[in-house]
Parts: C-alpha cells; sequence; structure tokens
C-alpha cells in the first residue's frame, strides 16, 4: 500500500506537466524517455548484450527534432528506417559485435523511445488532445484496481515463476477497473463515444498487464546474469 501511495504522489509532477502540454510537455518526454531508454539498454548490458547506447540516444534526438522542426508523416517513416539501419550498421564490427546487440538497440530506441513519444503525438491533434489524459488514466485504474482485486480476491497464480504476488483475479480486476475509469472519462468529458472508451480501457489493461510480466522477466534475467557473475 505504501509503495502504492509513494507511485501516486511521483505522478503528481507529470499530471502538472500535462497541464502545461506544448513544448514543457516535449522536454519532459525527451528527458525521461533518454532516462527509461538508458536503464531498458543497461539492462541488455547486464544480460552481456552489447546495445549500442550512443545509436538509441542520437535516434531519440533525431525523432524530437523532427518533431520540432520538421513535423510530417514521411519524416517519421525515414525515421524508422535510419533508425533500424544505424542499429544493424553497428554489426560491421564483426569482432566484438553481434546480432543481439542490435537487436537491443532496435528494441530501445522503438520499443521505449517510439512508443513514449506517441504520448507527445496525442498532444499535438489538437481537437482530441483531450484523449492524452485517457492514457494516464487507464494505467492508472488498471494499477490500482489489479492491486487491489488481487488483494482482496486473489487465489490463483498467474505467472508464478514470473511475479509469485500476480494473480488470475487480480489481472481480470485491473482490466475491468481499466474498463471502468475510461468509460468515466468518457461520461464526464463528452468528447469521447462509448465504444471508444470500452475498448481503450479493455486494449490498454491487456496490454500493460503483458508488458508488466515482460518487464518482470527481463528483471529476473537481469538479476540472474548479475548473480551469476
Amino acid at each position: 500500500m505504501k509503495t502504492r501511495v509513494i507511485s501516486g504522489l511521483c505522478m503528481v509532477p507529470f499530471a502538472l506537466i500535462l497541464f502545461a502540454g506544448g513544448k514543457v510537455l516535449v522536454a519532459a518526454c525527451a528527458i525521461l524517455t533518454a532516462v527509461a531508454m538508458h536503464e531498458f539498454l543497461t539492462g541488455f548490458k547486464h544480460m552481456g548484450v552489447k546495445p549500442a547506447f550512443a545509436v538509441a540516444y542520437a535516434s531519440l534526438f533525431a525523432l524530437y527534432a523532427i518533431n520540432l522542426f520538421a513535423d510530417r508523416a514521411e519524416n517519421y517513416l525515414a525515421w524508422v528506417f535510419a533508425s533500424v539501419l544505424a542499429s544493424l550498421l553497428i554489426l560491421f564490427d564483426i569482432e566484438k559485435r553481434q546480432l543481439q546487440d542490435a537487436l537491443a538497440t532496435m528494441a530501445g530506441v522503438l520499443y521505449v523511445g517510439f512508443f513514449a513519444f506517441h504520448i507527445v503525438k496525442v498532444e499535438q491533434t489538437g481537437e482530441f488532445e483531450i484523449l492524452i489524459w485517457l492514457i494516464f488514466i487507464t494505467a492508472f485504474g488498471t494499477d490500482i484496481m489489479a492491486y487491489f482485486s488481487g488483494y482482496l480476491f486473489g487465489k490463483h497464480k498467474l505467472c508464478e515463476k514470473i511475479s509469485p504476488k500476480k494473480t488470475i483475479e487480480g489481472s481480470i480486476g485491473g482490466i475491468l477497473g481499466s474498463v471502468a475509469f475510461a468509460v468515466l472519462f468518457s461520461y464526464f468529458s463528452h468528447r469521447i463515444i462509448l465504444f471508444t472508451a470500452l475498448y481503450s480501457g479493455c486494449w490498454a489493461a491487456s496490454y500493460l498487464s503483458l508488458a508488466t510480466l515482460r518487464h518482470l522477466y527481463l528483471s529476473v534475467k537481469w538479476e540472474l546474469r548479475i548473480m551469476g557473475n
């Protein structure tokens, strides 16, 4: 419970950033994404993989530069191509690099950098910028309701080897909670149709549950690797 309260308080500054929007949001997302990308790639480094940090940072910088100075769809497509190509080019250092190094670099750029960047793009849609709140409301609803559902009703383990405390009941509660929060947001905002809210809440909760398990799996692998060394 204490951890959940602290996590909630940590979201207060980011809520203020969301209210500010604009360049403040762009700068905050760029900084936080760079930190997240560093942690993500460092985890692979602990597993013996050698991602190209410089390529990842350069790709992230280029992505936000495009957003600020050349915000066109074709430029983003070119960015994806260039980022993948740059990640593969490190393989020419045959003696020091292997395929997993390139794949880890791509994962950091596309999974961490590009996905997080969509927070900025949603805010820049103009008429539908309010949807940015739906991203965080569904995430908050999933986390809180999964915790309490698991705490009160959890009996069947979801994936005990990866996360001993996560339960099937908690996962279902998280999905229902996300949908409920999304529907309430739809009702009070008057900007989102009910079907969109239901779909968004269900999809977001399902993705977050799978993403959490994936992150926990990687954490377990990283810790085992560190202990083995």
